[in-house]
């Protein structure tokens, strides 16, 4: 695609409803390298707040982009304001389940943790979907045990240091500083690509970009152009070294410790998506555990070709000839 020149830039916001870092690390860098610019876009990353139920276009971008978790565009769809993903970013969740390494004997496994107490990030969040469907699949019933909301390291770290739960089902980065510092022994690590299929038997969707499906069929070439910038930052993050990523990422985007960051970046690395594409299998199996976990689906597992295309990335990729 050809340069635009700044002034002839469209304006396009796009939310950031994932709260962890490491998953929407491709738009972030799409940004930082210029590739949005690239394809003639003036992208403004917006941060998403917990109470924001969705995403808003504003006066100068009528196209509302949201980066999430690929069930949040299976909740918007079920609630009534149909949502379409069209590049995915991440094929695992980048949690992982453990276990007190302090407090719990080395022999411990998911299966002998009934009357457990474990910790999760929040009621309601991918944390306690993936802590429930771990727990099942391993026979535990999910009634006998008592979830924690824990909201963000230091109180996460005392707690589980304290013996005061005695699991955990975390995000990235904070699992791995849990990991590091000794505290955290990993039971399922779902930050692997092997892991995470084992689970959930076979592919899964997770960080995507996704819009409503009357914007995508507004605004088709819009779209195109942000799914070239992301197909080109997920190569680009693919064979990039430690010491690129570090000089093209903003340091409050990094934190405080680079050295977690960068340990918690190497374990997910195979996470992201190394060209944005859908594997066929992966929305239907979110929605079989959706299912189990008796969450609403409301028939979508009967029109899943209506929750996300593919054929933006393909021309991205004819395009880049990959």
């Amino acid at each position: 695609m050809p340069t635009v020149l700044a002034s002839d830039l469209q304006p396009v916001d796009v939310q950031l409803r994932a709260q962890d870092p490491i998953s929407i690390l491709p738009v972030v860098l799409a940004h930082q390298l210029g590739f949005f610019a690239d394809a003639g876009l003036d992208v403004r990353l917006r941060h998403a707040t917990v109470d924001d139920e969705g995403v808003s276009s504003t006066e100068s971008s009528q196209l509302p982009v949201l980066v999430d978790h690929f069930e949040r565009t299976l909740l918007l769809s079920t609630q009534g304001s149909h949502h379409r993903a069209f590049a995915l970013i991440a094929r695992t969740p980048q949690m992982v389940f453990g276990v007190s390494s302090l407090h719990q004997s080395a022999a411990l496994t998911v299966k002998d943790l009934g009357g457990a107490a474990i910790g999760i990030q929040a009621f309601g969040s991918l944390s306690h979907r993936m802590a429930l469907w771990v727990l099942l699949k391993n026979g535990v019933q999910t009634s006998d045990v008592h979830f924690v909301e824990l909201k963000d390291l230091s109180q996460a770290m005392a707690t589980l240091n304290a013996g005061r739960i005695q699991a955990l089902c975390y995000e990235d980065p904070i699992a791995t500083q849990l990991e590091i510092s000794g505290s955290l022994r990993i039971l399922e690590d779902l930050r692997t690509l092997r892991s995470t299929e084992t689970v959930f038997n076979g592919p899964m969707p997770f960080t995507c970009l996704s819009v409503p499906a009357d914007s995508m069929r507004a605004q088709p070439e819009v779209i195109q152009r942000l799914t070239h910038a992301t197909v080109r930052a997920l190569q680009w993050l693919h064979v990039a070294a430690p010491v690129d990523l570090m000089h093209h990422l903003p340091g409050p985007f990094v934190g405080t410790d680079r050295t977690v960051f960068l340990h918690a970046l190497s374990r997910s690395r195979e996470t992201f998506s190394p060209n944005g594409w859908m594997p066929e299998a992966a929305p239907g199996n979110l929605i079989q555990a959706w299912r189990r976990l008796r969450l609403p689906v409301n028939g979508w597992d009967r029109a899943i070709a209506e929750l996300y295309t593919n054929r933006f990335v393909r021309r991205s990729l004819q395009v880049l000839r990959v």
